[in-house]
Order: structure tokens, then C-alpha cells, then sequence
């Protein structure tokens, strides 16, 4: 059964709208159209406010994503037209574009690394195959590392492990790992070790088991369980959920469902609990569905009145809302 809204906003964009996002604390919206604008609102409750509209991209918005508040009100957003920008709100209300980063075709996905990680840091998802990874220096200068040639058909998706993942402390040294959603049906495990941040595929960092276009990858967060995980969906209709339990280890997959159309997003709930999947259907409607793994560890759907009310009221919310 699929998730029921439990609260609408006209946006007021003027074409479709291709992504949504909650920032941190949950109580300003970020939402992107293909009208070429990224608008923002004030949510309380049932209540909403229209803060204000962002210009500066020459096509359709794909996706936008809140930076953690520890950076100030930054937000990200990338299109159709080559670009992704770094907006930050320098007062109440008031936007300015920090940075631009650039590719050589359509920027589909944006994410920002851990906050843990010391320094504000976006890597971006392109339909030319790489993925870009700007940092903002101590100064405020932006630096961007040498593109990581992912895949040659084209990269839709990028997420970051969390701080804490399996493997992120060894020997002394802290790596980053992120994961990417391939137009050729993989998943990739990208890692960054050492003083020169170089990006190197990860052992077993090559994930098969789509057969067509994967069209979002989200990394669970760490939630104590002794294992590195990530979620998939694609074109081909399947949701897979990803599992490693050692370092380099193999990624073994597990199936959470077959669907009878593509399937377009997954967002894990904050604790990991719950993930979120945003699929099409024959008629071409949208619907959230919501899994859990069982104690076998298999995943099965559940209604959100099922969910206990700490999780209905908050980490189901969130994951329905990260999938929009």
C-alpha cells in the first residue's frame, strides 16, 4: 500500500516539479521545476509561507539539497543547462549564488558530503559520465578536484556515506566513499584516502544487478549495524538493497521489489529504518511506498499507520519527503 499525503503545497511553479527537500530541522522546503527556478518555504505544521524564488538556471531543475546548518542556510541545485549552484542565504530572505560548477552536459544529482567531514563539500552527477567534487576552502574559495570518470553512458545519481560507515577509519586515516547510479546499470563505489584526495574505484566497487538505467542510489545511514548499505532503483522496475559486512568486502544484493514501472527515487528514513521508494504505475500516477527489513532480513512494505508513532510522525515523514 502506498504512503498517503498528509499535507499538499501549491508551489506556484509554472511547469513541472522534479524535486523537494527538507532542510535539517525540517522547516524550510526547497522544491525545483523544469520553469528553470528553485523556490523556497517557511513549514510549520499545516501552515506554509512562500520565502522567496531563486534564478540562475537556463533550463529545467532537477534536484536541490539542504548543506548541514553548521555552514549556514546554503542549498545546492543542479539542471539541465550544465550547471550546478551553490546558493547561500546571506540574510534573511536574501540569496546570492556562491558558486557555479560546470560540466559538459546535463547535471542530474547533487549531494553534500558529511558534515563530519570538516569542510563544506558538494559532489555532483552528470550525463557526460563524471562526477565533480568542489570543496569551500577555510577562506571561502572554492576548489574543485579533477572530475571522476564514472561511466561513459552517463551518471544520474550520487550519494555519500555517512560519517561513521564501515570502513570510514583505518590505519589512522579517515576516506570518504561515495556511491553513484550509472545510466549502464551499475552502482559504483568511488573511496578517497590519503593527503592528495584522490578518488580510486573501491575494492568490489562495481555493483551489477540492474539492466537498464539506475535511476537513484541513497547509503543508509549508520545506525550500529555492522555492515555498509546502500539502496538502488532503476528503470527496470527493481529496488535493490545493497549489503557489505567487511571492509572491501563483497556487496551482496537483495531484491526488495520488482515494480511494474520504473522506479525514480529512494531515501532512507533518518535511523535507517524505514526506506522510501518513489515509483511510477502503469497510468503513468506517482506513489511512495514504504520497507522495512525484517528480522529474517527481508524487506516487506508496510502502511504508515503501521509504523510506531515516533517513526509515523518523523522518520516516515522525512523518507516520503526526501523521495518527492
Amino acid at each position: 500500500m502506498a504512503a498517503t499525503a498528509i499535507h499538499s503545497i501549491d508551489t506556484q511553479h509554472a511547469d513541472m516539479v522534479h524535486d523537494a527537500q527538507l532542510d535539517y530541522y525540517s522547516r524550510r522546503l526547497a522544491t525545483c521545476s523544469s520553469d528553470k527556478t528553485v523556490r523556497i518555504y517557511t513549514v510549520a505544521g499545516g501552515d506554509h509561507a512562500f520565502d522567496g524564488e531563486l534564478s540562475g538556471h537556463d533550463g529545467p531543475v532537477w534536484e536541490v539539497s539542504w548543506a548541514h546548518p553548521k555552514f549556514g542556510t546554503v542549498l545546492a541545485s543542479c539542471g539541465y543547462d550544465r550547471k550546478a549552484i551553490v546558493w547561500r542565504e546571506s540574510t534573511p530572505g536574501a540569496w546570492v549564488a556562491e558558486h557555479t560548477i560546470k560540466a559538459d552536459s546535463s547535471v542530474n544529482s547533487v549531494a553534500w558530503a558529511p558534515h563530519e567531514a570538516g569542510g563544506l563539500t558538494l559532489a555532483c552527477a552528470s550525463s557526460d559520465g563524471n562526477i565533480r567534487v568542489a570543496t569551500r576552502s577555510v577562506g571561502g574559495a572554492w576548489e574543485e578536484s579533477e572530475p571522476l570518470s564514472d561511466s561513459t553512458e552517463g551518471t544520474l545519481a550520487v550519494t555519500w556515506a555517512p560519517s561513521t560507515h564501515l570502513g570510514a577509519e583505518l590505519a589512522g586515516k579517515t576516506t570518504l566513499r561515495l556511491a553513484t547510479a550509472g545510466c549502464d546499470g551499475s552502482v559504483r563505489v568511488w573511496a578517497r584516502t590519503g593527503a592528495d584526495g584522490a578518488w580510486v574505484l573501491d575494492t568490489n566497487g562495481l555493483l551489477s544487478g540492474h539492466s537498464r538505467w539506475v535511476r537513484d542510489v541513497a547509503w543508509a545511514p549508520a545506525t550500529g549495524l555492522l555492515a555498509n548499505q546502500l539502496a538502488s532503483c532503476s528503470e527496470d522496475g527493481r529496488v535493490i538493497v545493497w549489503e557489505q559486512r567487511s571492509v572491501g568486502g563483497e556487496w551482496s544484493p537483495k531484491t526488495v521489489r520488482t515494480f511494474d514501472a520504473p522506479v525514480w527515487r529512494v531515501s532512507w528514513s533518518l535511523t535507517g529504518g524505514i526506506l522510501a521508494v518513489t515509483s511510477g504505475d502503469p497510468s503513468g500516477e506517482a506513489a511512495v511506498s514504504l520497507f522495512k527489513q525484517t528480522l529474517l532480513g527481508d524487506w516487506a512494505e508496510v502502511d504508515a499507520a503501521e509504523v510506531d508513532a515516533a517513526a509515523a510522525s518523523g522518520e516516515a515523514k522525512q523518507a516520503a519527503a526526501g523521495s518527492a
